[in-house]
């Protein structure tokens, strides 16, 4: 059964999102019963907000077998992503939706949970984090709130459900969770969670590299980054993640450039600056265990802020062709450089030209392959980048 009828509100006048009538959500009503399912979390608290929502989850009093075999029923495809927590993926028309049994924690290690189901949905409310994250909405678009999130997110606060320092107990990484929503919603810090968050810092040390990188790069997506940062310094979040040596000065200095140049946010490049007061590019890479990918594009970074210089439309040219379009505007950024509308301008309006030679060319003119033909190439290539690409392939030619 759904949440008791007397506890239910109706919801805002005029609020119907997408979601709640879409053909899949339909479906799962159908197949779940519309009294056996509530939907649940980011998607309700964003549309309340009038944020547009995707990630659409799913709390029912069923079990992951019976919802499996409800869905099968019914045709839904079902992905068992996290049975031993109750959870279930529906697959439909290239769209996904978790639907998780209502639970409560048995046994918590700060990482991870033991849970047994429940047919509570006041005990499912209890387990999760955040008041505003523990909103429920039926089939009918009626909200259940068993913690009084309405009210928080009404006044934007990011309020631990419950004793927040036990919350935390239960999974460490809701001391992130905790900077990050209070960036996006609060309208100032909620102290209780604050000190507690101090006090717990030290348990970020038993989560894993990649739940806390994740995490991390979610709250260097913020638009309010410096707030957050500053936080999170006040609680000796970042230096519990990096040591006692991190400095918050360059990160601080970032953001201000940043907003003031009116810059695109990246949270690879804030990741870099986060960091590099200790650590290298390789060292950061390791440390978070990035992809390749990312690793490359940190190298990169590394020198274009190490050896770039942008005085000059020149120098910017020369800085993109080396370095690439994203590490070279980075780099402005880095270092506050005031020429940064002119490297955004130059990198929008210049394509990046191909070297005109190849080994093959040389080799026509009687050269042997091997490292000095690699040599002369490196050479030629410096000369044209010098000449500021202006020389052609017959006349670098000529200087043989």
């Amino acid at each position: 059964m759904g949440p008791s009828t007397d506890r239910l509100i109706a919801s805002p006048k005029g609020w119907q999102p997408d979601w709640l009538t879409s053909e899949f959500s339909l479906a799962l009503i159908d197949a779940l019963g519309s009294d056996n399912m509530c939907f649940v979390g980011g998607a309700v608290r964003d549309s309340l907000l009038g944020i547009s929502a995707t990630d659409v989850d799913i709390a029912t009093p069923h079990t992951p077998e019976a919802v499996q075999r409800l869905l099968g029923k019914a045709s839904i495809k079902t992905i068992p992503t996290g049975l031993q927590h109750g959870t279930i993926t529906a697959v439909y028309g290239g769209a996904t939706c978790e639907i998780t049994t209502l639970r409560r924690d048995v046994a918590t290690d700060g990482r991870r949970a033991v849970v047994e189901f429940t047919d509570s949905w006041q005990a499912d409310a209890l387990r999760r984090d955040f008041t505003i994250n523990a909103l429920y909405v039926t089939s009918n678009g009626m909200i259940y709130d068993p913690v009084k999130g309405l009210d928080d997110l009404r006044d934007k606060v990011v309020r631990f459900i419950g004793d927040a320092e036990k919350r935390i107990e239960e999974d460490a990484l809701r001391i992130l969770r905790f900077y990050r929503f209070t960036g996006l919603f609060a309208s100032q810090i909620d102290e209780n969670g604050h000190v507690a968050c101090r006090k717990c810092r030290e348990m970020l040390d038993g989560l894993s590299v990649e739940r806390t990188r994740d995490e991390l790069l979610k709250i260097l997506r913020l638009t309010n980054l410096a707030s957050s940062i500053t936080h999170m310094k006040e609680a000796g979040i970042l230096n519990r993640i990096y040591g006692d040596g991190w400095l918050s000065a360059p990160i601080e200095v970032y953001c201000i450039n940043e907003t003031r140049l009116k810059a695109p946010i990246d949270p690879l490049v804030r990741l870099y600056v986060l960091s590099s007061d200790l650590l290298s590019a390789v060292e950061i890479a390791e440390k978070f265990k990035l992809s390749n990918l990312d690793r490359r594009f940190l190298l990169t970074l590394e020198r274009a802020c190490q050896h770039s210089h942008l005085e000059t439309e020149k120098d910017i040219r020369r800085s993109l062709y080396i370095y690439g379009k994203p590490a070279t505007l980075a780099a402005a950024i880095v270092r506050s450089n005031t020429i940064y509308d002119t490297v955004s301008q130059v990198s929008h309006d210049w394509p990046i030209p191909e070297f005109p030679l190849k080994g093959r060319d040389l080799i026509a003119l009687g050269a042997t392959a091997g490292p000095e033909l690699g040599e002369t190439l490196t050479r030629l290539e410096e000369n044209w980048i010098e000449s500021d690409f202006s020389l052609t392939k017959d006349q670098l030619l000529a200087t043989l």
